[in-house]
């Protein structure tokens, strides 16, 4: 299965839209590689195409996804009148290579509010298929992408790949909603849930081990793939947007945050929260609204 990846600090860059319909008895898709991504969604009848040599049959109310550079073709066996609308984008300019390198936003930020750059640079896999018929929400983006494409406007097309990322993420959303949760996902989704309970305190890996009754070693493994993070600086983060919270309060001083949140120092605190903020406390404070 050839996958498509979209980056969170990257818009897909849309090259045209439009709707197409098969015009005659026994038309067939065309036979070619693209330089680009192509989205497609049967608006009425069926669609057969291929993917390399993987067979997709698309019914109304479908959306399938094409990788550029992969050769789809279709046989004379389409359906009169079926008709679906289109997408051609550009993909993200960094390599597939790099992308799998990078985390996937699935679980990261669950947990914290606090919103990184690295948050932004995640991935994220778009569903090869899926179904969205009788999809009102969807309809109305479709129809949205319709409007700003027959317009004038001279930001016509910054205006295209932006609705087509929230088109893309709520594909993304409502896949990703009616997918189960592989084991893995589960073992990550505990361990937060142990990190969020001690948000306040320091934490050891004998206790994360002792909660969970596994290796701390594949924990910290399958945690890291998942997130991006180790758990200790999952965990640190936690801490740190619980400061926050506690200096923008107003009850405590710097010296008194770090101490309540099981800091060695204050210095020690101080070169933790930059870590994580970019800021020193005090320097966040200035930059931040206070009450």
């Amino acid at each position: 299965m050839h996958e498509i990846w979209l980056s969170g600090d990257k818009l897909p860059l849309v090259r045209d839209v439009g709707e197409y319909g098969v015009p005659f008895t026994n038309w067939a898709h065309p036979d070619r590689i693209m330089d680009y991504h192509l989205f497609l969604f049967v608006l009425e009848g069926q669609l057969k195409l291929y993917e390399d040599e993987e067979e997709y049959i698309l019914e109304k109310g479908q959306a399938l996804f094409l990788k550029k550079d992969i050769r789809h073709w279709g046989q004379p066996n389409n359906h009169p009148g079926s008709q679906w609308f289109y997408i051609h984008f550009y993909e993200d300019p960094r390599s597939t290579a790099e992308h799998l390198e990078r985390t996937q936003l699935s679980l990261l930020g669950k947990g914290t509010n606090m919103v990184t750059l690295e948050a932004y640079q995640a991935v994220m896999k778009l569903p090869k298929k899926i179904d969205i018929s009788n999809d009102s929400h969807f309809d109305r983006k479709l129809a949205e992408l319709n409007r700003i494409n027959r317009s004038k406007d001279g930001l016509r097309h910054v205006l295209l790949s932006i609705h087509t990322f929230e088109l893309f993420m709520y594909l993304l959303q409502k896949s990703e909603s009616n997918k189960a949760y592989s084991k893995t996902d589960i073992t990550v989704l505990k361990i937060i849930d142990i990190l969020e309970a001690n948000s306040e305190t320091k934490i050891t890996g004998e206790h994360i081990t002792s909660v969970m009754q596994m290796n701390y070693n594949y924990l910290c493994e399958v945690f890291k793939h998942k997130t991006g993070l180790s758990i200790l600086e999952y965990h640190l983060r936690l801490r740190i947007e619980k400061s926050t919270e506690l200096l923008k309060s107003g009850r405590l001083n710097i010296s008194q945050v770090g101490e309540k949140l099981g800091f060695v120092n204050p210095f020690y605190f101080s070169r933790m929260f930059k870590k994580v903020t970019g800021y020193s406390p005090t320097q966040y404070l200035k930059n931040d609204y206070i009450n």
